[in-house]
Order: structure tokens, then sequence, then C-alpha cells
């Protein structure tokens, strides 16, 4: 479950029955067990540094840990965060200086900001319920899901030592399954930010076959769907 990608491309980090494993991206080779579960693993991120992000649930909560990605194995993980809410979708700026999450520590799941890899303060990003946050590749726009269905967009610069927030914008709607208290992020964004893959189910509910939606969003308009 969970793929993502190393940054370069070569390898991928990803559960299996609530174990996190790395394997090269060709198929070649067997998983190496990096993380064995307290709950259930679920990956989220893979820094420029090496560093694999995921959540697990020692304590019956989601809570955010890193660990190594060491060919080898046998790193020890880093705990991140220990509160009694849920923690989940971390992802680390591609400049390498924040952390975007969602957390349910306002009583319902939200999207907010920390420094990286210091976790120092915290800024909210969404102005109501959402999560799955997702970076554009040059780190000047955050994206995330809204508990309405819609993909959201807030502008992100840096003033002095703490970011700029924009005011969240909607981009396009997305299908009434595709919900925003998943613990996996179901779409991903383009490096250019401009399309977005959607897993959708079919209009079909027997159906096996789960498609990916392409979504352009065009400058100015509304989201096409092909």
């Amino acid at each position: 479950d969970d793929p993502v990608f190393s940054p370069d491309g070569a390898q991928i980090a990803f559960a299996h029955e609530g174990d996190l494993f790395v394997k090269p991206a060709n198929g070649s080779g067997e998983p190496v067990l990096v993380a064995k579960k307290a709950g259930d693993i679920v990956t989220n991120d893979w820094t420029a540094d090496g560093l694999i992000v995921y959540t697990d649930l020692p304590d019956g909560n989601e809570d955010l840990f890193t660990i190594a990605a060491s060919p080898g194995g046998g790193a020890e993980p880093r705990r991140l965060t220990k509160t009694p809410f849920a923690e989940r979708n971390a992802v680390v700026s591609p400049d390498g200086r924040w952390l975007a999450y969602a957390s349910d520590e306002s009583g319902d799941m939200q999207v907010y900001l920390t420094a990286w890899p210091s976790l120092d303060g915290k800024w909210r990003v969404s102005n109501d319920k959402a999560a799955m946050p997702r970076w554009r590749r040059d780190g000047g726009e955050l994206f995330f899901l809204a508990h309405d269905h819609h993909l959201m967009s807030a502008s992100v610069a840096i003033d002095g030592r703490a970011p700029k927030l924009g005011l969240p914008r909607r981009l396009f709607e997305v299908h009434k399954q595709v919900t925003y208290l998943a613990r996996t992020t179901r779409w991903a964004a383009m490096p250019d930010g401009d399309r977005f893959l959607v897993l959708e189910p079919l209009v079909d509910s027997s159906a096996v076959r789960r498609p990916l939606m392409l979504m352009t969003q065009l400058s100015g308009q509304g989201g096409r769907a092909r």
C-alpha cells in the first residue's frame, strides 16, 4: 500500500501488512524491511536527504515518524509527534524547510505548516475541514482536499522566518467518494501544479477497476476531467 518514490525515482517505499519496505523501482531485487509497525504504517513522503516520513498508531492515535532509508535497513525511527490527536499526510516542502500535514487538534482535520526539521511554530493553511496536502514543485503553492470534495490551493511565501499564506481557493470538485478523512492521499499534483491525478471510482460501484482521472486546471477556468 501507499507507495512513494525516492527523490531520484530509483526506489519505492511502501507498506505491506502494516510494515514499511523499500524496493528498487525497476522491479529488481527483493523488498528490504525498513520499519516494523507499532500499529499500522502509512507512508507519506521521502525527503531529499533520505528520510521516509510515515504515520503509525503506537498508542491508538496517528503520529508522525521518520526513518532513514538505509540500503541495509536497521535504522531506528524518530517519533515526530506524540499527541492525543491524529496527525497524517505529512509532506516536506521542495526546499526542505517546511512540513505540511493534517491534524484534528481543532476538532476537525485541518492542514498546517511547521518548520522542518525542527517542528518549531505552527500555521494553519486551511480555513475549513481539509487534509491531504501536496506541494507544487517550486514550493510556492500548497494543494489540499477539502471536506466538500474540492481540491484547494493556497499560495506560500516566506516573510522572514514565517510563511505568508494566501487565502485558500477552490480549483475543482472530485468524486464524492474521494474523502479527505482517508489515511492515505488519493490524489497527486503534477510538478507544475497545472494537472492532477485523482483516484476515482467508476459510476458502476460493482466494477473492480478504479481509473485515474487526469484533471487539468486552466488559468481563470474550472478544471476539466479526461
